[in-house]
């Protein structure tokens, strides 16, 4: 019996006024970091050969291959792969995880279709999987039926290790790739608990090691706001509109943006590290500053403010030309030639 009833290839197909500015830099990237703690690992580093029902995990857990698996997986150095095309799913036999857990592996490889199973159901092939087709697929496979739940082209396994988390609660169902979040899902159509474990696609696959099972701890919240942004210039490039440009800030999560105030007054927020200010009265000076915020609602301080004066618009026309000349040179062509005009500007 097949993991799928498809293919998952098939299936899935992700005069002068001065203005003063003050840039205020805020960086309010909310995160919450989750304090885990390990529930199995393994690491098949200098496996010899070895099929993967018959081997022992590094946390002690034997891996056990999903009755409704058509084939085998072998584990042969640090690599993982489908030993013959089919589409094997594996899980640790262990105590059941709760039902919120995160599953993450390193991939890699110049064929690739696998990655990290949750809830793997063990009497029915009930799971939640992410593997690589022409771009990463979370998948609910339910019954030999799978359906793809997001996606995201990116990050290939064929250039490079790729570290894959799948995190799974009961109100979301999320793909991390290098620790950066790319797929998301609320789907909740397989629930409880279930196994740990990976799953493979319909192909002969090499993959890396360091497979681990991790509860999901409580989140702690981001306090700390981002640097104070530095380097702020005003330059008034028409009589209307300042450009401001400034050095990026760091946070120790992210940041997120930039407030921009004028006169102390907040008049925009920018996601980048400069802001075009327009409809503004000629002849004016304007002051400015910036600060930083990231996404838990953390600012940083404003900057010192760096002002500009939009330009008088000119208003004075050129000298007319003097000394016009035309010159017939043949039956078909006339030269003309006169003495350049001048201009205030």
């Amino acid at each position: 019996m097949t993991l799928f009833s498809t293919p998952l290839s098939k299936i899935f197909l992700s005069k002068k006024t001065l203005f003063f500015f003050t840039i205020l830099f805020f960086a309010a990237i909310f995160t919450a970091t989750s304090q885990t703690s390990v529930l199995g690992s393994d690491v098949f580093t200098n496996v010899n050969s070895t099929l993967l029902g018959n081997h022992t995990s590094s946390s002690g857990h034997a891996w056990v291959r999903h009755p409704s698996s058509a084939g085998n997986a072998i584990i042969s150095g640090n690599t993982v792969r489908d030993q013959n095309g089919n589409e094997p799913l594996y899980y640790l036999n262990m105590v059941p995880p709760t039902s919120e857990y995160e599953v993450q592996i390193d991939v890699s490889g110049p064929s690739y279709a696998m990655g990290p199973a949750a809830r793997i159901d063990t009497a029915v092939n009930n799971a939640y999987l992410v593997y690589w087709s022409s771009g990463w697929r979370l998948v609910r496979n339910s019954n030999g039926i799978g359906t793809v739940l997001g996606s995201y082209v990116g990050d290939s396994p064929a250039t490079a290790v790729q570290t894959v988390k799948l995190q799974v609660t009961n109100a979301s169902k999320k793909v991390f790739i290098n620790g950066i979040e790319r797929i998301s899902s609320s789907d909740n159509i397989i629930t409880g608990t279930g196994m740990a474990g990976i799953g493979f696609s319909g192909v002969t696959s090499d993959f890396g090691d360091n497979f681990t099972v991790s509860s999901i701890g409580t989140p702690t919240s981001d306090t700390t706001p981002p640097s104070v942004p530095t380097s702020l210039s005003a330059t008034a490039v028409s009589s209307s509109q300042i450009n401001l440009a400034w050095t990026a800030s760091t946070d120790n999560v992210g940041v997120t943006g930039y407030r921009i105030y004028r006169g102390g007054t907040q008049i925009a927020t920018s996601a980048t590290n400069s802001y075009s200010n327009t409809g503004l009265t000629a002849s004016t000076a304007y002051s400015y500053t910036v600060s930083s915020y990231d996404a838990a609602g953390n600012n940083s301080a404003q900057t010192a403010s760096f002002s500009a004066t939009t330009p008088t618009p000119d208003t004075i026309p050129p000298s007319v030309p003097t000394s016009l000349s035309a010159t017939a040179i043949s039956s078909s062509q006339i030269n003309l030639a006169w003495t350049a005009s001048t201009d205030n500007v």
